[in-house]
């Protein structure tokens, strides 16, 4: 990846700041309707119905399923799925995992986009294999943002079990 020039060197600053805030807009809504779907009510709903571990299995599954159907997509998705429902876990709401979801996505669009799509801050220009990276501004994840999610929600699952460890 690099990230050779700054987006207001390939548009207007005006346009810059506008595509940015739709972004931001747009994926907070996104992240919203996400999370109290999937983490929120029907991760309740479905715990009452199936048990806490099945109804989990189902809802990232669902949540994996909910974006394109490619094999790398449905695994890199899946493991967001596992981090942020290991956010959830946290403190037994959704606002940390609809942050996460929100910074998430809007890094890989408003902050970091694709050189080749709407404005964003840093474009970002793909060298390597998408493989390993992704497809910046689309819900393609690549081996490296699936490393990263899992390692979040491994990590979010040891922290609300620190205590139960020691």
């Amino acid at each position: 990846l690099s990230a050779p020039s700054w987006g207001t060197q390939q548009a207007p600053a005006s346009h810059v700041a506008g595509s940015m805030a739709v972004f931001a807009v747009g994926h907070l809504a996104v992240a919203w309707n996400e999370e109290l779907v999937f983490r929120g009510y029907g991760q309740k709903t479905l715990a009452l119905a199936l048990g806490r571990p099945l109804a989990d299995a189902v809802l990232v599954t669902l949540f994996a399923l909910f974006h394109p159907l490619k094999p790398l997509t449905l695994v890199g998705e899946a493991a967001l799925g596992l981090a942020l429902l290991s956010l959830r876990d946290q403190r037994d709401d959704i606002w940390l995992p609809i942050g996460y979801h929100w910074a998430w996505n809007t890094l890989q669009t408003a902050v970091f986009g694709p050189s080749d799509g709407p404005p964003s801050l840093r474009p970002l220009v793909v060298h390597g294999p998408a493989a390993w990276v992704g497809r910046p501004g689309h819900p393609e994840p690549g081996y490296l943002s699936t490393l990263v999610n899992l390692s979040v929600a491994v990590g979010a699952f040891l922290w609300s079990r620190r205590k139960h460890l020691s």
